[in-house]
């Protein structure tokens, strides 16, 4: 589960790090794994953070946290509807000259 918005975890993938023995949760978060009371599960995902939790301290709930998402760099284009707009926009201006009005809509 999500640590902080309870959500059910899907995709994670499990390993006993002891026994070597591994198994991926189903689309509800659940999963079947063999272990003893003194192995280590490891719960892991890309997007979140990893987590290792000793066979006795397992729980019906495993709580996960985000891994935080760092990007070197970020593009920012405009969009389609913005060049639309900025193009109705012209059109209004032009038919304003045309007709002598200075009206402009804002869309």
């Amino acid at each position: 589960m999500s640590a902080d918005t309870t959500l059910l975890l899907r995709g994670i993938n499990l390993l006993n790090l002891n026994s070597k023995k591994h198994t991926v949760s189903d689309e509800y978060g659940n999963f079947v794994l063999d272990y003893k009371l003194g192995d280590t599960i490891e719960f892991r995902h890309d997007h979140w953070q990893t987590k290792l939790v000793f066979g006795d301290k397992l729980t019906d709930s495993i709580f996960l946290k985000k891994r935080p998402i760092v990007l070197d760099e970020i593009v920012i284009t405009r969009n389609r509807r913005n060049k639309e707009i900025d193009d109705l926009k012209e059109i209004e201006k032009e038919k304003n000259r045309e007709t002598d009005h200075f009206f402009l809509r804002t869309f």
